[in-house]
């Protein structure tokens, strides 16, 4: 038997018979030899692992040979020590105690210091606990973009409960959704909103203001564990309705250790808070920096904006360290931002005009992640490309 010529750019024919028949036509112009060659490599081992084990679920058979196994097991050897903290909170607590009088997080004309922002976070942890906050419980956060946001994060977090970001911004009935599905016990907001259920514990930073100076500003006794939820971020989903994602104490300190480190944040001095916390970007851009003493500066939703605005702030802060999707490095002028000493292209696919425009001077890092895998599962410092490539690597 044979194949007629088809206008796929792959053609895979199996005729079965005493003999097992396998024909594949490819579009040469689509792919190079030495790809077909792997595939059909990878076939051959498929097809060895099931006449051997003919009962073997195919989600237990690789078709990969060991040589190609062995570097991408080289590659991934990560393994490393990063402290004895069992939560995020603690390991800020510890920050907090190095760099108590070091400016924190500035926004607008609003600046914390260490110190304050951990003194003000206890206080709301405090009150919401006597508002029957409890471990693991869903705390909505739904607050414009500012300084008690960064509070109100930590402020859940001491409580030992995971936050949910909720941008003001976003369809009522959306956050309603939101706020549902991940059975949220509290919101905290700065504002009245109509979409949150009125049966649910609701704390008015405003309104409350006074009540939540009162409660001590002394630590917590964290009870919690790398297994414990640290917060819930809702991707647009594949289903048409928004997807929560929940995510560890663990990975997040794990994803904090490797920025810190191999990133390093723990060089900069100044950090630009760019993405919406309702992204995960946000986690990226607030607890490295804040792990570490360093300013974190939140960009208003103007100055968020690529253009005179965006680099009027940047500069005038001197900020030297931004995670910006390549969205927005596409536009920003990189010869009139005179400050960043280090960028980091995540979210979208980078390509190499924006690497060889941002690249002077600078470090250029290239991350990826899905939401899943706690913001970014690979990172590549990018020095020089080849001259064949398009697109920029993602590390291993």
């Amino acid at each position: 038997d044979t194949v007629e010529q088809t206008n796929y750019p792959v053609t895979l024919a199996i005729f079965p018979g005493d003999e097992l028949g396998i024909e594949l036509i490819f579009d040469q112009n689509s792919f190079s030899n030495s790809l077909i060659k792997r595939l059909i490599a990878h076939l051959e081992n498929l097809f060895f692992e099931m006449s051997q084990e003919p009962t073997k679920l195919l989600s237990q058979i690789s078709l990969l040979s060991t040589a190609e196994i062995s570097p991408i097991l080289s590659w991934n050897k990560t393994d490393c020590q990063f402290g004895t903290y069992s939560s995020i909170q603690q390991w800020f607590e510890e920050a907090v105690k190095k760099y108590p009088d070091e400016i924190a997080v500035v926004c607008k004309e609003v600046e914390l210091t260490y110190k304050q922002l951990n003194h003000q976070a206890n206080q709301l942890a405090r009150y919401l606990l006597k508002k029957g906050i409890h471990k693991e419980d869903i705390v909505g956060l739904c607050l414009e973009r500012s300084v008690n946001m960064v509070v109100s994060i930590w402020a859940v977090l001491k409580a030992g409960a995971a936050y949910l970001p909720l941008d003001p911004d976003y369809p009522s009935d959306r956050l309603a959704y939101m706020i549902s599905d991940s059975g949220a016990k509290a919101v905290v907001v700065d504002d009245e909103y109509t979409f949150i259920n009125d049966q649910m514990a609701i704390i008015h930073l405003e309104s409350e203001y006074n009540n939540i100076k009162k409660q001590s500003s002394t630590n917590i006794i964290s009870q919690v564990i790398p297994e414990n939820l640290a917060y819930i971020i809702y991707t647009s989903g594949s289903t048409g309705l928004p997807k929560g994602v929940a995510i560890q104490h663990g990975g997040l300190i794990n994803l904090c250790f490797n920025y810190i480190k191999n990133i390093e944040i723990k060089d900069s001095k100044r950090v630009l808070q760019f993405f919406s916390f309702s992204f995960d970007g946000s986690v990226a851009d607030m607890f490295p920096t804040l792990l570490c003493g360093k300013r974190l500066y939140l960009a208003t939703d103007e100055q968020r904006i690529p253009g005179p605005e965006m680099v009027r702030f940047i500069n005038s802060t001197e900020i030297d360290t931004a995670l910006l999707p390549p969205s927005v490095l596409s536009i920003l002028p990189p010869r009139e931002v005179k400050s960043l000493r280090k960028v980091l292209s995540g979210g979208e696919a980078c390509t190499r005009d924006i690497f060889e425009n941002w690249n002077h001077g600078r470090r250029f890092f290239n991350a990826y992640g899905p939401t899943e895998g706690t913001v970014a599962a690979t990172y590549f410092l990018v020095k020089t490309l080849a001259d064949d490539l398009n697109t920029i690597p993602i590390g291993r």
